[in-house]
């Protein structure tokens, strides 16, 4: 009943979204498609074809999908829609993941040679309804649907899930929260403003079959354009308490956070992570870039020290397509060799 109950909300939420909510046909931008095939290579993924699709007239009126599929039977799928209607903001972030996928540990000393390879199947569903409230702040109130089905049999059945939550089968839970942002920054190839965000969400156990846990944290995004080149710069700050989900403890590492280092390659109860990024224009919408960042993850405060914090670095090119910012990124880090990059292929911006 549960599951029933889960995938019931996504589809409304979905849907929800992408009504048209003015009968004024005259008034409604035009809309156009963009659609953008691509194939890729990794070590951890082997061969992978995926299919990049916006549609929309732009921001607060856009529906935007990623979807990869690879030949070791992974399959992930990314669908972003955005609304504007009435003074309300409307967003909808669905995931869709059935992959086998790699755990490195708890903690922020954790070791890449003792990793932990398991498969499972994930949907996760951010649904978020915001307005205007005063002195440029908006006010959102979020849901966020979660079930996490670990493989129990087969090649993969180490599961740091299936052991953190024994005899449970299909792990949901519902998180109810908000969050507060201010500042505006430009849509522009290359953006101009500032942003600040603070977020608080809530997963009591009665609203799924695990247990109880609080999520909250906050982000800051500072952009520059000069001329043919432009400075961004995000601080990212995460915090969790509770019998929180593995899915659902703070990470560094992947295509956003801490490039450079396997996905989710540092877990733990909180984060803290910099990062700095500089473009300058190639020819028109295309760019290339430099970024570094540094960040860590930890238990206590207590936790932190400089001597455990990561670094990645890397460089990339990013090309403005329709409504999409195709991003190719290489990434290094400390652990990783130099004939080994971490290789990023997205349809939007890391922040």
């Amino acid at each position: 009943m549960q599951r029933i109950i889960f995938f019931i909300l996504i589809t409304a939420q979905l849907v929800f979204s992408a009504v048209d909510y003015n009968s004024d046909s005259l008034s409604v931008p035009e809309r156009t498609i963009t659609a953008l095939p691509f194939a890729y290579y990794t070590g951890e993924t082997g061969l992978a074809f995926g299919l990049f699709l916006s549609y929309g007239s732009g921001p607060g009126d856009m529906i935007f999908t990623n979807t990869v599929y690879t030949l070791k039977d992974q399959l992930m799928l990314l669908a972003i829609a955005d609304r504007k209607s009435n003074d309300i903001y409307w967003r909808n972030t669905l995931s869709i993941k059935r992959y086998f996928s790699v755990v490195y540990g708890i903690g922020n000393r954790s070791k890449r040679s003792e990793d932990i390879k398991y498969r499972y199947f994930q949907a996760d569903n951010m649904f978020r309804a915001g307005k205007d409230i005063f002195l440029g702040s908006r006010l959102y109130i979020k849901l966020n649907n979660f079930i996490h089905i670990p493989e129990t049999s087969g090649k993969y059945t180490d599961s740091l899930t299936v052991r953190a939550y024994p005899g449970s089968d299909s792990q949901i839970s519902t998180g109810i929260g908000f969050s507060i942002d201010r500042g505006t920054v430009t849509e522009r190839f290359f953006r101009d403003g500032y942003k600040y965000s603070v977020y608080y969400l809530y997963y009591p156990s009665i609203i799924g079959n695990i247990g109880s846990f609080h999520v909250f944290g906050s982000e800051n995004l500072w952009h520059r354009s000069f001329n043919n080149s432009a400075l961004n710069i995000q601080l990212l700050t995460r915090f969790s308490t509770g019998k929180v989900h593995p899915e659902k403890l703070s990470s560094i590492g992947g295509s956003d956070v801490l490039r450079g280092y396997p996905d989710r390659r540092f877990l733990d109860k909180s984060m803290v992570s910099f990062q700095a990024q500089y473009d300058i224009r190639i020819y028109k919408n295309l760019s290339a870039s430099i970024f570094a960042g540094a960040g860590d993850v930890f238990s206590r405060p207590a936790d932190l020290a400089v001597k455990n914090i990561k670094t990645g670095y890397g460089t990339g090119l990013t090309y403005g397509y329709g409504n999409l910012n195709l991003r190719f990124d290489i990434a290094y880090s400390p652990e990783s060799r130099f004939n080994e990059p971490q290789i990023i292929i997205l349809g939007f911006r890391a922040f």
